[in-house]
């Protein structure tokens, strides 16, 4: 007798989801239910910005070696020489110049000091001003000395020849005589103050931008014309914010200004301000420890980062535990996690930071000085385009390095090694559920992750 029937299988039909680049970067601030697949809900330490996932920023030594611990640091240039000034934590000056550090003897700056370059009487000079001492200048060759008469400072901007200063009562800009930013007298003929008392709130960093000072306060941003004669001097209020602003965040990136306030990032562009990156809303802390600097092109702001991953600085004592950087006139930024940056200055091309009092330098390498740092991407869990129960049961992933990878769904998780190959990985999965996302992690620096395909079935 034959038989005729026979069990039939159903086949699967199997579609492949392609993750072509990664340009989309992350969005920490809606949730992952509503993400598309090409967006992360969390990203740090990868650089996307090329469509693949390669080594972000870090930190490594600078190799300036000093015996006590730094504080600050300042970059002055005289002729064609750069001279890194140091602030140390009891507060002498040293400095890097021919290689050899010095002493800047019977100078003591115990509080928050900013420095500023300035050609005075044909010479190079640099101005250290206090918010606690008086303000120091020094040409890099003979002893550096005190001005008795100048303000106490907390923020400067030099414009049109002459220093502008925000006094640390919070209320009042002080400027000096022109040409001479030693001469603190006020008169019509010399220097002089403005008073701006409202409700917008303590002043808290002062910048020369399109001809004009712009005046950075806690809750809005005033502009000051100061052309020629002080008594043609004016005030304009330009911008309320509806959170307050964290002055040592302000720093100028060619045509703009970015800065971080309560609620946000902003970009003021000298009339009006607009936030930016709403989609790193929840990832960034602000709060009044952070610090930026503009310099090569770029904003890069040390600040608290949500959550702690025990990445880098965060298996020890530390005050910020990321940096951000904004890629100047385009939409690209990099989110390091795991390294605590005090403070920023240029130096012969590079860019310096001090870190648990040691001048380190920022560099593509992935690492919080000797500590390499973790890299991460991981993607939403979505319904892959189908709102029904599925199978992955492949993922293709191109990698230069070893790597890890987790799957997961809502009732499953696998995790597998990615191998460092030319071509192709091909991974076996079968993780059944309606929602499926991914993790990739890298524990290794010169990564460079792309491609990844999801080779799916439905049932």
């Amino acid at each position: 007798m034959v038989i005729d029937d026979y069990i039939k299988v159903p086949i699967r039909k199997k579609r492949r989801i392609r993750i072509n680049n990664f340009f989309s970067g992350m969005d920490y601030s809606a949730d992952e239910g509503v993400l598309s697949k090409h967006i992360a809900s969390e990203n740090y330490n990868f650089d996307f910005s090329s469509g693949a996932l390669t080594d972000g920023y870090g930190i490594v030594d600078a190799s300036i070696n000093s015996d006590d611990q730094i504080k600050n640091i300042f970059r002055f240039k005289k002729g064609d020489e750069d001279i890194l000034l140091m602030q140390t934590s009891v507060g002498c000056i040293k400095y890097l110049k021919d290689g050899m550090i010095n002493k800047l003897e019977g100078i003591n700056l115990k509080g928050n000091i900013k420095g500023i370059n300035y050609r005075l009487l044909d010479e190079d000079v640099i101005l250290l001003c206090s918010d606690s001492e008086n303000m120091v200048v020094w040409n890099g060759i003979n002893s550096a000395y005190s001005v008795p008469s100048s303000p106490k400072i907390g923020s400067l901007a030099l414009h049109f020849e002459r220093l502008f200063v925000a006094d640390t009562d919070g209320e009042t800009v002080r400027f000096s005589s022109d040409l001479d930013p030693t001469n603190w007298t006020s008169s019509l003929n010399e220097g002089g103050y403005i008073k701006l008392v409202d409700d917008r709130g303590r002043i808290g960093k002062l910048i020369s931008f399109l001809n004009h000072i712009y005046i950075f306060r806690e809750y809005g941003i005033s502009r000051l014309t100061a052309f020629g004669d002080q008594r043609d001097f004016s005030v304009t209020n330009l911008f309320v914010s509806s959170g307050r602003i964290y002055a040592d965040t302000v720093a100028l990136i060619g045509d703009r200004v970015i800065f971080l306030a309560s609620d946000g990032l902003y970009s003021f562009d000298g009339l009006s301000a607009r936030r930016i990156l709403r989609n790193l809303d929840g990832l960034i802390v602000p709060d009044k420890n952070a610090k930026a600097h503009g310099a090569l092109g770029s904003y890069y702001l040390s600040c608290c980062l949500n959550g702690n991953k025990g990445i880098g600085c965060e298996n020890g004592k530390h005050i910020n535990n990321g940096l951000l950087s904004i890629k100047h006139g385009k939409n690209k930024y990099l989110v390091t996690r795991g390294v605590d940056i005090k403070e920023f200055s240029t130096y012969k091309g590079d860019l310096l930071a001090v870190s648990n009092g040691i001048i380190g330098k920022i560099e593509k390498v992935n690492r919080n000085f000797d500590q390499i740092i973790e890299k991460l991407w991981l993607s939403p869990k979505t319904d892959l385009g189908t709102d029904s129960e599925k199978v992955l049961e492949e993922i293709h992933i191109e990698s230069n390095v070893n790597a890890d990878m987790s799957i997961e769904s809502e009732t499953d998780k696998k995790s597998f090694k990615i191998k460092a190959k030319n071509g192709i990985n091909r991974i076996r999965v079968h993780l059944r559920g309606r929602l499926i996302g991914f993790k990739i992690s890298v524990k290794c620096e010169n990564a460079r992750i792309n491609r990844p395909v999801l080779v799916v079935s439905e049932l």
